[in-house]
């Protein structure tokens, strides 16, 4: 049995819903696109999927590309996996077009991952 912590998020733009979970009882939340947009070959666009999360201190937050996207489209997550760390953080994803087609996103679809996990805090011994 896994152990449950709360960390706190919060629906911030208009129209959005609480994302739901990529897998029934799983711990990665779909990140949603708020707007249709077209991403041309080769480009990127970054976009706000209107939730902010606040990472507590022992946590970090990872937004990391949605398979359907990168498989079918070749769009992708630049930079993925993206690491939040502590402090209060409004959900940006910048997604970049990596295949031959523009591709056509409508509001509402997943365009990436967010992980939440314990990272453990160390102390760091230098030697110089």
């Amino acid at each position: 049995m896994f152990k449950t912590d709360t960390v706190r998020c919060r629906v911030i733009g208009a129209g959005v819903s609480v994302p739901p979970r990529a897998v029934p009882g799983g711990f990665i939340l779909q990140a949603s696109t708020m707007e249709p947009l077209v991403l041309m070959p080769d480009t990127r666009l970054a976009l706000s999927v209107g939730v902010s999360i606040d990472v507590p201190r022992g946590y970090e937050a990872s937004i990391r590309p949605h398979p359907r996207l990168a498989t079918n489209e070749g769009v992708t997550v630049e930079g993925a996996p993206v690491t939040l760390g502590l402090g209060q953080h409004l959900l940006r994803v910048t997604l970049i077009n990596r295949g031959p087609q523009a591709v056509k996103i409508r509001s509402g679809d997943p365009v990436g991952l967010l992980l939440v996990r314990n990272a453990s805090v160390v102390r760091l011994a230098w030697e110089v």
